[in-house]
């Protein structure tokens, strides 16, 4: 029969009746089924029959995988894996002890720990408690199966962990200096140590704070060892409180408390002393001011300023001196007494601060002088140089100031000191410097043969006054007579002129007035006032003195006599003043018709000029008659005031005429001159009115810019800059005009403007014509215009004239003219509107600028002169 695979198999021959065969092969501890047959010798074959049968465990649990885990500093956790179930032992010994056979485990002696339970088959994780920190053991497993095999005992070591922080004593500091200190502490385990320094009174760190090292005056990390460590610490600023917060972490991460050391730094730094003064200055003390860093004790020394300066050493000592003291100085500000000091006396102040430490600053030197509380002392007061009106005071005194002094009739009350200073009354009175010693103010104003009293006193620099000294004296009788000096005629018209005289003192006046062909009078008949042409008498003052003479005949040569009569009587002798009175004006003849020139729709009138004679005038010897077109220059009275100043200047110019006719049209520097008068007299309107001459004055020959320099001793241009052009922008303040113009704000300061050396003749035209427009702008009127069209270079224009005007006004002039200027000429006018060849009644401004019948500049040139210069 075939024998098939299994556990154990075998075949032999059976007998009949029992028969036991042996079966091998099979595994403790294993339950089996045997299936046996019987086939007889015929080959029949028995059902088949089953035998189940268990074979016994003889094999003992295998343990692996041993190991400790979750390990703390009182248990752990025993892990280990079984080939059987069955029930696990263990005993926990100290490292040291001796290991314990499988029964002594099982036994469950004595031991740190054990225990005993189920174990199944695989893993197991069993706990183990009550074990002491940081402590090596041994543990002992076993495992004992159903059968009762027990396995071989397994160990395994563990330790537990530290988890005790370690402790911190002994704390303190030692060492203290400035800046530094050494912080001592113990601790019961080796590790890190941790400290932190922080001001005495910021907030208390916590441990975690510190071991952070977080932001703090001086920290450090460092190791540490079993017991005692002391750490350095630097950094700190003397004489400061701090606290110093330390920990200890050990290897295990445990971190002790905080321990806080307390600790002063040393103070090293002297005081500092500033803001020294002395103030309350008397005659014999003053307060010493001074403020120090620190609080402590203060000491001074007082001496003469000449003495040599003591070391602060000796200021402290309280040495020999004027004066000293010592005292408590406060942080701050301090003031401090001296006193029994000299007046008017030089000190010097020599201070010094010790604080709390023992720390001393260097020496303050403070030096005053005390004040001057004596007063002057005058002596030797006397009278000298007695003359009819005054005297010398004479006195000394034996300091320098002021002195101050009243003269009295003499039965009058003295005057107290008061009185004196305050200089109120007095027939004479003064006040001065005087200096120390000698003095001699002179006395004037008085009257003659008169008994006077001089009361003086003398206030020295400090304020003290002295006594009252006083010099007794009588004037003498006046017998000097005024004198007349500085004797003209001015302001000559043909009836009238001013007699200008200079008197040495006052008095009264008398003049009579005689025909230049008649006898001089005498004094007495001057007094008297007698028979005369003209006279007079009043009051003259002591200096120049001028009065008005009316009634006289024009054309005329007469002499004024004049005398002055003082108070006490004395006369003058007689000056004499000769003059001749002007010619009478002659009145121009009234103007012919004027001439109508019909042009299209508009009537132009052409003016005649107006010529005006001046009668004959005498001269430098000449007899000179002035002829001049009042049409062009302007207001006939305002030129009638401006030749009588004229005439001042005439001489020097005349000497170059032969002729004894000027005609000031046609002499340029005459014309000029006028023009430049009336600028004075009449303002800015006439000097625009001809101010076109000024392109020929400028451009002209050495001759006449000579002749200017003569007359006004510099040249036209710097005329112009200093006198000119100041009066046109200050009248219409065109300050933002002369900084275009000259490059500087002040107009006032033409000089910079003078010294411009590329500040030529055709730079003051184009300068001329911008400011002639700014006016047009700021005025309205017709004259205004005419004196743009009329000069015909402002108009011919190029790109600096339209530059500078844009440059003012922010438009060209074009787009001036025919929105702002055309207008108001047209307003002016009464016209509707103008063109480049005629006057149109019915065309805008708009409309003639869109046609093309306006072009600028030489179209508006050509035509609008003629209309702005007419009657319509």
């Amino acid at each position: 029969m075939a024998q098939g695979t299994a556990v154990a198999k075998a075949t032999s021959s059976a007998t009949l009746g029992a028969n036991s065969p042996s079966i091998s092969g099979l595994v403790d501890g294993t339950a089996y089924k045997t299936y046996i047959v019987v086939k007889d010798s015929a080959g029949n074959i028995s059902a088949v029959s089953t035998v189940s049968l268990t074979t016994l465990d003889t094999t003992a649990p295998t343990l692996s995988a041993t190991s400790a885990s979750s390990v703390s500093g009182s248990g752990a956790t025993l892990n280990f894996s079984t080939t059987e179930a069955g029930t696990y032992y263990y005993l926990v010994l100290a490292a040291k002890d001796d290991a314990p056979d499988a029964a002594a485990v099982i036994a469950q002696g004595a031991a740190v720990a054990k225990a005993t339970s189920s174990a199944t088959s695989g893993a197991n994780s069993p706990t183990i408690s009550g074990l002491a920190s940081e402590t090596d053991y041994v543990a002992y497993v076993v495992v004992k199966d159903l059968a009762n095999n027990v396995s071989s005992v397994s160990q395994i070591s563990l330790t537990t962990l530290d988890t005790t922080a370690p402790t911190l004593s002994a704390t303190s500091a030692t060492s203290v200096s400035g800046s530094s200190a050494t912080l001592n502490f113990s601790t019961t385990e080796a590790g890190t140590y941790y400290y932190l320094v922080l001001a005495a009174g910021d907030a208390t760190p916590n441990a975690a704070t510190v071991v952070a090292q977080g932001s703090a005056v001086a920290k450090a990390t460092s190791s540490a060892t079993f017991g005692a460590n002391s750490p350095s610490i630097s950094g700190l600023a003397d004489g400061t409180a701090y606290k110093t917060y330390v920990v200890v972490k050990d290897a295990a991460g445990n971190i002790s408390g905080v321990s806080t050391v307390l600790l002063t730094t040393l103070d090293t730094t002297a005081p500092t002393i500033s803001a020294t003064s002395s103030t309350a200055i008397t005659g014999t003390g003053a307060t010493l001011n001074f403020s120090t860093t620190e609080a402590g004790t203060y000491y001074y020394l007082v001496l003469a300023a000449g003495d040599a300066a003591p070391k602060a050493a000796t200021v402290k000592l309280q040495g020999t001196a004027v004066a000293k003291a010592t005292s408590a100085a406060i942080s701050g500000a301090n003031s401090a007494s001296i006193t029994g000091l000299t007046s008017e006396t030089a000190y010097m102040t020599y201070l010094v601060i010790e604080d709390a430490a023992s720390n001393i600053s260097s020496v303050s030197e403070i030096s005053f002088t005390t004040a001057d509380i004596t007063a002057p002392i005058l002596s030797d007061a006397s009278s000298s140089s007695i003359g009819s009106d005054g005297a010398t005071l004479n006195f000394s005194t034996t300091e320098a100031g002021t002195y101050y002094y009243l003269v009295l009739a003499a039965a009058d009350v003295a005057p107290d000191a008061t009185a004196i200073k305050a200089q109120v009354s007095g027939l004479a009175k003064s006040t001065s410097a005087t200096t120390m010693g000698a003095n001699s103010p002179v006395i004037t104003g008085l009257l003659p043969e008169t008994d006077y009293i001089a009361y003086i006193v003398v206030t020295d620099g400090s304020g003290n006054t002295s006594d009252i000294s006083s010099a007794s004296f009588t004037t003498v009788a006046d017998v000097i007579a005024p004198t007349i000096t500085s004797t003209s005629a001015t302001s000559i018209q043909s009836s009238s002129i001013k007699l200008n005289f200079t008197s040495s003192e006052p008095g009264t006046y008398f003049y009579v007035i005689y025909s230049s062909v008649d006898e001089e009078p005498s004094i007495e008949t001057i007094k008297e006032q007698g028979e005369a042409l003209a006279k007079a008498t009043s009051s003259a003052v002591s200096g120049i003195n001028s009065l008005s003479v009316t009634g006289l005949t024009l054309e005329t040569s007469y002499i004024a006599y004049l005398i002055i009569v003082d108070g006490t009587g004395n006369t003058s002798t007689s000056s004499a003043i000769s003059f001749t009175t002007s010619a009478v004006v002659v009145e121009p003849p009234p103007p012919p018709p004027p001439v109508v020139v019909e042009t299209k729709s508009v009537k132009v009138r052409t003016p005649r000029p107006i010529i005006v004679v001046e009668a004959p005038v005498t001269i430098a010897d000449k007899t000179i008659v002035f002829v001049y077109d009042a049409n062009a220059l302007g207001n006939v009275e305002a030129i009638r005031i401006a030749l009588e100043e004229l005439r001042d200047f005439i001489p020097i110019i005349a000497e170059s005429f032969n002729s004894e006719t000027l005609n000031l049209n046609d002499n340029q520097v005459i014309s000029d001159e006028f023009i430049r008068i009336l600028v004075a007299k009449e303002g800015i309107q006439n000097f625009m009115t001809l101010v076109s001459d000024l392109q020929r004055n400028s451009l002209n020959s050495e001759d006449y810019i000579k002749a200017f320099k003569n007359i006004y001793g510099k040249s036209p241009i710097d005329w112009y800059l200093q006198e000119g052009a100041p009066r046109i922008l200050s009248k219409y303040a065109l300050k933002n005009t002369s900084e275009i113009l000259f490059g500087v704000t002040n107009i006032d300061n033409m000089d910079q403007v003078t010294s411009n050396q590329s500040f030529t003749p055709r730079i003051l035209e184009r300068s001329f014509d911008a400011i002639l427009r700014t006016i047009l702008v700021n005025t309205s009127g017709t004259t205004k215009f005419d004196l743009l069209i009329t000069n015909s270079r402002n108009t011919k224009n190029g790109a600096r004239i339209e530059s500078i005007f844009e440059s003012i006004y922010g438009v060209t002039f074009k787009e001036w003219f025919t929105t702002v200027g055309l207008d108001g000429l047209r307003a002016n006018l009464g016209l509707t509107a103008i063109s480049a060849n005629k006057v149109v009644k019915d065309q805008t401004t708009t409309e003639l600028v869109s046609t093309g019948w306006l072009h600028f500049p030489k179209a508006i040139r050509s035509r609008i002169s003629v209309i702005a210069g007419s009657d319509e």
